[in-house]
């Protein structure tokens, strides 16, 4: 199970550091080397899972991680992963894996 569960996290980590879209932008690049900066007026997060589902203030609704995962594809101008698709489970394991121990925070307040 160690193996297996460590196979997962590699994949996920992977897929979290590839560069996508037409702008060539990593979920990494984004959320780890510029994590605490701000785009669009929006700070940007770590790249964690303890705030969601969250509460957009931008939309007025609230969002799934799989649902912002979309979004964030989409400003990358890349093309989304299906929202039950093996990418988009191991993107939100390992984003989960990154987040252990830390206090759950949802519902979220999010910009």
């Amino acid at each position: 199970a160690g193996a297996e569960r460590q196979a997962l996290l590699t994949h996920g980590e992977e897929l979290y550091k590839t560069r996508y879209g037409l702008i060539d932008m990593s979920c990494h690049v984004c959320h780890t080397v510029y994590a605490g900066q701000h785009v669009r007026g929006q700070k940007i997060s770590q790249g964690q899972t303890n705030g969601f589902p969250t509460y957009r203030l931008g939309t007025g609704e609230m969002a799934s991680l799989n649902l912002r995962i979309t979004q964030c594809m989409d400003l990358m101008r890349a093309e989304p992963f299906p929202p039950d698709s093996e990418e988009m489970k191991l993107l939100e394991y390992y984003l989960s894996a990154r987040s252990n121990g830390l206090p759950i925070e949802t519902p979220a307040v999010r910009y």
